[in-house]
């Protein structure tokens, strides 16, 4: 993490919108309670916490590139892959463990989302934002 000249770290700040996103299963469109958050100490990834049930949370980090590349094309590989949709859509297709689930949220909310993360870190501008130090400290004892 970059560190100012008197040893201090850049603010921490965060930025979160609740959203309803529809879980897609045999044909049905679920309604799911969605919070997105962003977070510039974890400034590579978007937390999509699905609130699936009173007290019980289901929570996915996926990457802030490849929300903005998925978006407007197909993005991703592995257990996370998004996609636009018709109709002002994008799908977010989550593998684990030879499960998955197909979220469907609606565009706006989440490019919107994504330009407010660009106002804390810049794309390409991450690294600057990460404390290293807990990592060497680590290495070194």
């Amino acid at each position: 993490m970059t560190t100012f000249s008197d040893g201090s770290l850049p603010v921490r700040r965060r930025v979160a919108r609740r959203v309803i996103a529809h879980q897609i299963r045999e044909g049905c469109r679920i309604p799911v309670s969605t919070t997105l958050r962003y977070d510039t100490r974890d400034p590579y990834a978007v937390q999509f916490t699905f609130h699936v049930a009173r007290g019980m949370d289901v929570v996915w980090y996926v990457d802030r590139g490849m929300l903005h590349a998925g978006v407007d094309a197909p993005a991703g590989t592995g257990d996370v892959r998004v996609s636009p949709a018709p109709a002002g859509q994008v799908l977010l297709s989550l593998d684990r463990d030879g499960h998955r689930a197909i979220i469907m949220m609606e565009r706006g909310p989440l490019v919107r989302l994504l330009r407010e993360t660009y106002a804390l870190v810049n794309l390409g501008g991450e690294s600057a934002h990460l404390d290293w130090a807990p990592v060497t400290d680590a290495l070194a004892s």
